[in-house]
């Protein structure tokens, strides 16, 4: 399906009855992302699952290149469906607008579930890798899809997953690149929102204990603080427990969502 929200045309897959969950992508990645836990949860829940701007099937952001309007054109595509209530799934990038969403419109949101996820901002070190990447996209952007998709798993058991991690490169290559040049300059400028750990106790952290691109205790820190103190660990996941621990994950999702 297709909605256009401010001249901008947002792709959404729309599935299942029930309560509302919204499904959010990470960077390089899809709705295509969800589809086995898609499948699982429609069967008791209406699943939102939301290509985000500049990814799968969806327009780039155009000129107001932030998080804060990823966010504001999905409330925008929310609010256009009739949907008042939405428990969120974020992973990695995705994860970022789940919190701008939640700070925008706290009422929408009734749970957030941060997957690979963080509330803090880039630090020094981030940024520059954010702009270093923007440049190897220019130059070579296939190269900058495989490696960076590669680089997402636990080194020790990424050998595990390479036809998976083949699927995900050939759904990247898609895309116009421009739109992840847009995805990482919203990254590299969002702004910290650790705050919103202490005002809500509807946030809940799932993280990879290998994670290589939120490291394990910059995940332990932010947890710390959570007014529910509420979050889950991957033992052998890096930052794609959607692959690495399918099951495992697919099981904390549901037990979560019935217990909120």
């Amino acid at each position: 399906m297709i909605a256009e929200l401010s001249s901008k045309k947002i792709h959404y897959l729309d599935n299942g009855k029930g309560g509302v969950i919204v499904l959010l992508h990470g960077f390089l990645e899809s709705s295509f992302i969800w589809k086995s836990l898609s499948k699982k949860l429609s069967v008791k829940y209406r699943i939102i699952n939301i290509d985000l701007p500049g990814h799968g099937a969806s327009d780039d952001l155009g000129s107001d290149i932030s998080i804060d309007h990823m966010a504001k054109l999905l409330i925008a595509l929310l609010k256009s469906l009739a949907i008042n209530k939405v428990k969120v799934i974020g992973h990695s990038m995705g994860g970022y607008v789940g919190l701008a969403m939640l700070e925008k419109d706290p009422e929408l949101i009734e749970q957030l579930i941060l997957l690979h996820s963080k509330a803090g901002d880039d630090s020094p070190e981030t940024k520059l890798k954010r702009n270093q990447g923007m440049e190897m996209i220019r130059q070579h952007p296939s190269l900058f899809v495989k490696e960076s998709l590669n680089n997402l798993f636990w080194k020790d058991r990424s050998n595990l997953f390479k036809d998976q991690i083949d699927d995900l490169v050939m759904d990247a290559e898609r895309n116009d690149y421009n739109g992840y040049i847009e995805a990482l300059e919203a990254m590299k400028n969002r702004p910290d929102r650790r705050s919103l750990l202490k005002k809500f106790n509807n946030i809940i952290f799932i993280a990879g204990r290998h994670d290589p691109v939120i490291p394990y205790n910059i995940s332990q820190l932010e947890m710390e603080i959570l007014a529910s103190r509420s979050h889950n660990t991957l033992e052998f996941s890096g930052h794609m427990g959607f692959i690495e621990e399918k099951e495992k994950l697919e099981k904390v999702i549901d037990e979560l969502l019935i217990s909120a």
